[in-house]
C-alpha cells in the first residue's frame, strides 16, 4: 500500500491516484468501499467523500488542455500536486475545493504544477477551496485565471516557508484572496 509522509511526519496511507492524459483520466482508488468515490467525465474528476472521511491523500499528475477536479469532502485532505498540469475549457474552476476544512496543498519536490481557467469561469477563483487553503512543499505552482480570483481559500491562505516557487495572476480579479482574518 502506498504512504506519504505530511510535514508534520504523520503517516498518511489513504492515498488515491488521479492522472490526466488529455481527455482521458486513470483513476486508482484503493479506498472505494471506504466511502470515497471518485468519478471522471471526460477530463473533469470529481471526488466525493463520505462524511468525515479525513487525512486523504489525493495525488495528481498528468496534463488536459480539458480538466478539471471538484472535491466534496467535509475534513483535512492532501492536495498532492505530482506535476500536474490542468486547464478548464468550460466555466468551471481548474480546481473547485467545495467544503473541506483545511486543504493542504502539497507541491512534489522538482515538479512544476500549473493551472489555467478561461475568460467564461462563473466560480470565485481558478483555484478555489471553501475551507482553509495552505501550500507547502518544494515544488512549483502557477495559477492563472483570466476571468475570476486566482488562488483564493474562503477562510485563509497560507504559503508556508520553504523551497517553492509560486506564481499567481489574475486579469480580472485578485491573485490571492481570502475572505477569513
Amino acid at each position: 500500500m502506498k504512504q506519504f509522509t505530511n510535514r508534520t511526519n504523520t503517516t498518511i496511507s489513504q492515498v488515491v491516484d488521479i492522472h490526466w492524459q488529455g481527455d482521458s483520466v486513470t483513476i486508482l482508488n484503493p479506498h472505494a468501499e471506504s466511502g470515497i468515490a471518485v468519478t471522471a467525465q471526460g477530463g473533469h474528476v470529481t471526488i466525493n467523500a463520505a462524511s468525515g472521511t479525513a487525512n486523504v491523500v489525493y495525488s495528481l499528475s498528468g496534463a488536459s488542455d480539458n480538466g478539471s477536479i471538484t472535491l466534496n469532502t467535509d475534513k483535512k485532505f492532501i492536495l498532492r500536486l505530482n506535476g500536474v498540469q490542468l486547464t478548464t475549457a468550460n466555466n468551471k474552476p481548474a480546481v473547485n475545493v467545495k467544503d473541506a476544512k483545511k486543504c493542504v496543498v502539497h507541491l512534489v519536490e522538482g515538479t512544476a504544477n500549473s493551472f489555467l481557467d478561461n475568460a467564461s469561469n462563473t466560480g470565485k477563483a481558478c483555484f478555489y477551496s471553501k475551507g482553509a487553503l495552505e501550500v507547502q512543499g518544494t515544488g512549483s505552482l502557477s495559477v492563472v485565471s483570466l476571468a475570476v480570483n486566482g488562488l483564493q481559500g474562503k477562510e485563509a491562505v497560507s504559503i508556508l516557508a520553504g523551497n517553492t516557487s509560486i506564481s499567481v495572476s489574475a486579469a480580472a480579479a485578485k491573485a490571492i484572496k481570502t475572505d477569513g482574518n
